[in-house]
């Protein structure tokens, strides 16, 4: 089990993903359809179609989402809170 998991599911939330992770310490980067139960203790999704595939899945990890209106919006939300709660600050 990793310390940080970051969920995605289309090309533009993988990019959004990667450069998310980089603020966290032992932290990594799967496709939503491949998540199993524990990969990681603090779950991350970027994007909403990503969120509704992990909620379809009934797992009941708790999670944290970031979804904006455009990926310009989701990018923002995400690395606003990465800044404030990432491990390399």
């Amino acid at each position: 089990m990793r310390k940080n998991c970051v969920l995605y599911e289309s090309t533009a939330d993988y990019h959004i993903a990667s450069i998310f992770s980089w603020y966290f310490d032992d932290c990594i980067v799967v496709p939503v359809a491949n998540y199993e139960k524990d990969l990681g203790k603090n779950i991350y999704i970027i994007g909403g179609i990503a969120e509704i595939k992990f909620k379809a899945k009934y797992l009941p990890d708790k999670y944290i989402a970031f979804t904006g209106i455009d990926r310009f919006e989701t990018l923002d939300k995400a690395m606003c809170y990465a800044k404030s709660h990432g491990f390399y600050n």
